[in-house]
């Protein structure tokens, strides 16, 4: 029997993780929390000079564990990746959204709820992504669209947390080069199958981010926006630094990507290269 059915068959709504690091995924955070930073300065303003007072940290006198071995039974490691985001093609190609309907099923993010490729999808959206970086990129990876249930009363709450774990995912999704500075690409809002996973109504899934990514000389760029925002206001405009590009330094993280309502741009604009996303509907 394996792990997966010996450690974690009493926690059936246990989170997973992805066993791959995720640019797409990781730069839609460090937007995320970009705008969330950019809120409360709005709110709280700035920090008073040195900063806030720090209070001396006690040291709790707890009792010392059971043993590591118990520990390790109480919380085991993360396992067993969501794997719907490696079926990129099939997020823009009907027949093989069909093909992949017809599958065993794919983990969409909860033990137990099994997902499924919707085979015929209808709502047809293009992409379409601009830069104008220093210089060319080695790489234009592509994009990422962001997909989660919407309606989370089909969702049970986790038992003596009182919390959700919401399925979501994503699909990989191949983009064209039309000129030297803009990429297109296409890719369906119900590509995922409504089902009932947990006997509480059927789950209904929709996009709810869309990001693209380009890398440069081992440096990756990205950048996004929520599908409400970018139907509503497209195109979205952000930044990058002008000297991130090039600078190998930023390989590990990524470059670090700023919203026009950023200070650092607004008082030095020269120094940044502006990138832009849009989100339109498109026919079938």
């Amino acid at each position: 029997m394996s792990r997966d059915k010996n450690d974690y068959s009493d926690n059936s709504y246990r989170p997973r993780t992805l066993a791959a690091r995720d640019p797409h995924h990781e730069a839609q955070l460090l937007r995320d929390v970009a705008f969330i930073n950019a809120e409360v300065h709005a709110r709280l303003r700035a920090l008073p000079p040195g900063g806030l007072p720090v209070q001396p940290k006690r040291k709790p006198n707890l009792p010392p564990p059971p043993s590591v071995t118990a520990a390790s039974a109480a919380y085991p490691s993360e396992e067993d990746p969501m794997k719907l985001h490696h079926l990129a093609a099939a997020a823009i190609m009907p027949m093989a959204v069909a093909a992949a309907g017809c599958s065993k099923g794919i983990d969409v993010g909860n033990d137990g709820a099994t997902g499924h490729l919707n085979p015929h999808p209808v709502k047809r959206y293009e992409v379409i992504a601009t830069s104008h970086a220093p210089g060319p990129w080695d790489l234009f990876e592509g994009g990422y669209i962001g997909y989660d249930v919407i309606n989370t009363k089909c969702v049970p709450m986790i038992p003596f947390i009182g919390e959700q774990h919401v399925p979501n995912t994503g699909l990989n999704i191949p983009m064209t080069r039309v000129d030297d500075h803009t990429w297109k690409g296409y890719f369906y809002r119900d590509a995922l199958l409504d089902e009932d996973y947990f006997k509480l109504g059927v789950c209904h899934w929709d996009v709810t981010s869309v990001s693209v990514s380009a890398i440069a000389q081992g440096v990756r760029f990205a950048w996004s926006g929520s599908l409400e925002e970018l139907l509503r206001d497209s195109p979205e405009t952000s930044y990058f630094k002008e000297s991130v590009y090039g600078d190998r330094s930023f390989a590990r993280y990524g470059a670090p990507g700023y919203s026009p309502l950023r200070p650092e741009y607004k008082q030095n604009p020269d120094e940044f290269f502006p990138v832009t996303i849009a989100v339109k509907e498109a026919k079938p």
